[in-house]
C-alpha cells in the first residue's frame, strides 16, 4: 500500500480543526481588540471636545464681562484707561493711540449719559483654513445694545488674540446721535 492510500494518522485528522478553531479565536481577539482601540479613541476625542467646548466657552465669558467693564469705564466714568490697556495694535490704525481720549471724550459728550446696557451678542469668527477643530476663534465681536440719554446706540467690540491674549483690535459705535 503506498502512503496515499493509507489512512491518515489521527493527530493529522484532528488539526485541521483545531487550526480553524485557532483562527475563529485569533480573529475573535483581534475583533475584541480593535473594539476596545475604537472605544478608547471615542473616549478621547469626547474628552478633546469637551475641553474645546469649556475653553472656547471661557473665552467667550472672559471677553463678555471685558467688553461690559470697557463700555462702563468709557460711558459712565470717561476713562478710557482699560480700553487703552487692553488695546491690540489694529485698534490705532485709523486713529492714532494719543487720539482715543479725545475721540472717546466728544463721542461720549454727543451721546449723553448711558442710561443702560441692555443685551450684548457674541460673534466667533473662525479661520477658513483651521487646522484642528479644538482651535480657537480668529476674532471675537461683542454688541452691546444701550440706551443713552440721546436714544439707543450699539457698542460694538472685536477682540482678537496676540500671543496668549485678547485685546481689543476694533470699537464701534452706532447711534443717530453720532451722525448728526
Amino acid at each position: 500500500m503506498s502512503k496515499s492510500d493509507q489512512s491518515p494518522e489521527p493527530a493529522e485528522e484532528h488539526a485541521e480543526p483545531f487550526a480553524v478553531l485557532a483562527g475563529v479565536v485569533h480573529r475573535a481577539q483581534w475583533r475584541s481588540a480593535l473594539r476596545a482601540c475604537a472605544i478608547g479613541a471615542l473616549a478621547v476625542l469626547l474628552v478633546s471636545l469637551g475641553i474645546a467646548v469649556n475653553s472656547r466657552r471661557a473665552i467667550e465669558q472672559r471677553l463678555a464681562g471685558l467688553a461690559v467693564e470697557i463700555a462702563e469705564e468709557i460711558f459712565d466714568t470717561g476713562s478710557h484707561g482699560r480700553l487703552l490697556l487692553y488695546a491690540h495694535p489694529k485698534l490705532f490704525t485709523y486713529t492714532p493711540e494719543l487720539d482715543w481720549p479725545s475721540r472717546l471724550s466728544e463721542q461720549r459728550a454727543r451721546l449723553g449719559r448711558l442710561q443702560s446696557l441692555d443685551s450684548l451678542t457674541a460673534n466667533f469668527e473662525q479661520g477658513l483654513l483651521s487646522a484642528r477643530f479644538d482651535s480657537a476663534p480668529s476674532s471675537v465681536s461683542y454688541r452691546i445694545s444701550s440706551r443713552f440719554e440721546t436714544g439707543p446706540a450699539v457698542v460694538e467690540f472685536v477682540f482678537a488674540e496676540q500671543g496668549s491674549e485678547w485685546l481689543v483690535a476694533q470699537l464701534r459705535i452706532e447711534s443717530e446721535a453720532l451722525n448728526l
